[in-house]
């Protein structure tokens, strides 16, 4: 990659945007998955329809509910946010457009809005919801990058322009207090980081990864002291940086060595306290690393043998972590738990039809 010349390597990376402008962004996690609010959920897509699958807490970890979503058709991944108010689902909707869908806590009622209109998005979005309000952050196909805050209740979606520069791939969206982050791919393979406090006009941005150094889309998470993203390396291997929030530098650290991860991207979790990462080895293998927050070494853990497709998603809180995968055959996810503490992981299929 670094023989490649940077005009060269921008025109490739607009001639893929183009290319899957109307299609999945392959790099996002297909299945998101999270936990909050008494239950773990997870989304999915079959064909142009959007899935949501729940296990209450108390309920065996093989026991799924299953929703299909109202229309209008989905032509992305889905992402998914929890908060103690309801779920919120986002995807890319007939015509570019932006789908998205919500639902309260116990209602089995699923209702579905425009968020944005034809031409606002190509591929997935990222989304987070905070007990007050839904924010999502979008790619146009021009490649430039939206966000979209709506309160709770409020039908309207506040528009705001995070980057004029081109962005590629699937933004990555994090929150804490007041202040949303976003981290995303930029131009000839960097990496670029993007925030907004409540209470300011417009967004900040800086240039965290050169370019020809960054392989994957990016996964960031905060807390109330750093913001952290983790990204596949130009070397396959696995990159974590990390800043003190009020400083201007970040801090590089390795995870795992060159050619040990695949194509797919790796995910990153905070839960206040610890570090955790989720990534796939060139064979399937799923893998997962933590360390305790600010000091200490990585240690990893194997947590799946293979025949796993697409990225792995993954969230922590304070009791345990959540994997999900698609597998190999196409006709189930499998989920994956562990409870803090446990040496083993607990894990059941959920099957797609």
């Amino acid at each position: 990659m670094q023989h490649i010349s940077r005009c060269a390597a921008i025109w490739l990376a607009l001639f893929l945007t183009v290319a899957l402008g109307s299609s999945p962004a392959l790099a996002a996690p297909p299945v998101p998955v999270t936990h909050g609010s008494g239950a773990t959920s997870l989304a999915f897509r079959v064909g142009t329809g959007i899935w949501f699958a729940y296990n209450l807490d108390g309920d065996p970890i093989g026991k799924w509910g299953k929703q299909l979503l109202p229309g209008p058709n989905a032509y992305s991944d889905p992402a998914l946010a929890r908060d103690a108010a309801g779920t919120g689902i986002a995807v890319q909707g007939p015509n570019n457009s932006l789908t998205f869908y919500w639902n309260l806590h116990g209602d089995p009622t699923w209702n579905a809005q425009q968020a944005a209109g034809p031409g606002s998005v190509a591929g997935t979005p990222a989304i987070i919801r905070d007990g007050t309000k839904t924010i999502i952050a979008a790619v146009t196909p021009q490649g430039e990058l939206y966000s979209y805050t709506s309160t709770h209740g409020n039908p309207t979606w506040v528009r705001h322009l995070v980057s004029e520069q081109p962005v590629f791939g699937s933004p990555s969206m994090a929150r804490h207090g007041t202040t949303t982050v976003i981290a995303a791919r930029g131009e000839a393979n960097s990496m670029h980081f993007f925030w907004k406090a409540d209470n300011a006009t417009g967004w900040s941005q800086n240039l965290v990864a050169q370019p020809y150094s960054v392989l994957s889309d990016p996964s960031i998470a905060r807390d109330a002291t750093t913001t952290t993203i983790a990204f596949r390396n130009w070397n396959n291997g696995l990159t974590y940086v990390r800043n003190v929030h009020g400083s201007s530098s970040w801090t590089f650290s390795s995870v795992s060595l060159g050619g040990t991860l695949s194509g797919a991207d790796p995910q990153l979790a905070n839960d206040g306290t610890t570090s955790s990462i989720v990534a796939q080895a060139p064979n399937g293998e799923i893998y997962f690393w933590w360390k305790p927050n600010g000091s200490g070494s990585w240690t990893r853990v194997l947590v799946e043998w293979g025949g796993i497709v697409g990225d792995p998603s993954f969230s922590r809180d304070r009791a345990a972590s959540h994997i999900a995968a698609l597998e190999l055959s196409g006709t189930k996810v499998k989920y994956y738990r562990n409870v803090h503490g446990q040496s083993s992981w607990s894990q059941a299929p959920i099957y797609l039809h």
